[in-house]
């Protein structure tokens, strides 16, 4: 079983130079963190997330992330996307497209998490989770798969690390990430 920690391993003969990426959640934390790092080796990185605007508590948008990416030496393209919304999804992928001519890496990292109890957890709190971490995954990825397809070096990543140790007050995000991890095991 995998537990988040792998190393991404792709047998991209250059490396990631020309690789398109599209990455879900990029504008800030993870996976910009990711973005930067395939950046520095060239990759082209789509920046799909919801961020326009700086939250002061979160900090980072699409377009902050963006400029990151190119200072590291990648092509960037930053696309708003609410993954809840596959009229979003379309036209980020389509942008993805049109601009780099193609997709050959997913990471799907966008996420939402309550660390409340079950008790406590409120339906909205629950929806939210379910409707970025399994529907909007299993949504993006279904409509990147055509493009991966086409691609010689094509590769689906989840950025998910199961929990081994207190796990009350996260039942519900657990459910939402192995959820997500069925969601890999038919692509």
């Amino acid at each position: 079983m995998e537990t988040g920690n792998e190393r991404l391993q792709v047998p991209l003969s250059g490396g990631f130079r020309g690789a398109t990426v599209f990455i879900t959640g990029a504008s800030r934390g993870i996976g910009k963190a990711i973005g930067l790092r395939l950046a520095k080796e060239g990759a082209n990185i789509v920046i799909a997330a919801k961020s326009v605007k700086e939250n002061p508590k979160l900090g980072g948008t699409i377009f902050s992330a963006a400029q990151e990416i190119e200072q590291a030496g990648g092509k960037a393209l930053a696309v708003q996307c609410d993954i809840r919304f596959e009229d979003q999804i379309k036209n980020a992928v389509d942008k993805a497209v049109e601009t780099f001519g193609g997709i050959d890496i997913l990471i799907n990292n966008a996420s939402a998490i309550t660390l409340s109890r079950a008790e406590q957890t409120t339906p909205k709190q629950f929806d939210l989770m379910h409707d970025i971490n399994v529907r909007g995954t299993f949504f993006v990825s279904q409509a990147c798969i055509p493009f991966l397809k086409k691609s010689d070096n094509a590769l689906i990543k989840k950025n998910h690390k199961i929990f081994t140790g207190e796990i009350t007050k996260t039942n519900q995000y657990i459910v939402c990430r192995l959820a997500q991890q069925n969601i890999f095991q038919d692509l």
